[in-house]
């Protein structure tokens, strides 16, 4: 048997960012800094244009992290408990500060790496993705039969975790579908599945879902109303 041995290299913006004075006074006293890798750089620039306006700049150490202040998609809910007014996010896209206004009750800002703007995420702009994932909450607990989606990937693997369904759910019956990369149209194999548990990229839940043949809710979600 061979084994393959799987490499990730970090590729970064050259451009060093900063904020200008306008945009430092739209900032509260407490500001926790977060950036995707590639534009991880500048973080510690942006922290020190906080410290010297006498804000306090928080650069965590999250979950499945390599880096202070990265986020991946898998630890944005790590930081729910952590003491700041607001969260500054550097990088481009919309998945990333929409799941951060998703999962915490304070503001989140986005500066755009290239546009150089920064722009506060308003909460109505997830309005959408909170309506489908409630309708999709309430299809599983409606459900009889689950599928529960595992990926075998290193870091997105959580296996342990979705098997706490089955005691939290006893009166469900769980068939858990473990795969290397998800292919969600093949679920289509699967019909006598009423919903779907997704433990693997929170990405899947919340943007992804449209390809799924049934209801997809993140396994979070699911453990959050019982534990």
């Amino acid at each position: 048997m061979t084994t393959v041995k799987t490499v990730f290299i970090e590729a970064r913006y050259r451009r060093v960012i900063r904020l200008t004075e306008s945009q430092m006074r739209k900032l509260p006293a407490r500001v926790l800094l977060l950036a995707s890798v590639q534009f991880l750089g500048s973080l510690p620039g942006i922290w020190e244009q906080l410290e010297r306006s006498g804000r306090i700049g928080v650069l965590p150490r999250l979950r499945h992290a390599a880096h202070d202040g990265q986020l991946l998609g898998c630890n944005i809910a790590d930081m729910r408990k952590m003491a700041f007014d607001a969260i500054l996010y550097v990088g481009d896209g919309a998945f990333h500060p929409h799941t951060l206004v998703l999962k915490n009750d304070r503001q989140v800002f986005r500066l755009d790496p290239r546009s150089r703007r920064m722009r506060e995420v308003p909460s109505a702009e997830v309005r959408e993705m909170r309506r489908r994932m409630n309708a999709a909450l309430l299809s599983f607990h409606r459900a009889d039969r689950v599928g529960v989606l595992v990926t075998a990937k290193p870091g997105q693997e959580r296996l342990e975790a979705a098997l706490r369904l089955r005691t939290a759910y006893p009166e469900k019956e769980f068939f858990y579908l473990v795969a290397d990369t998800l292919d969600l149209a093949s679920l289509e194999d699967f019909p006598f599945l009423q919903c779907l548990v997704n433990t693997a990229c929170p990405r899947i839940g919340y943007e992804d879902h449209a390809a799924a043949p049934r209801p997809v809710i993140n396994l979070d979600e699911v453990l959050d109303t019982v534990f």
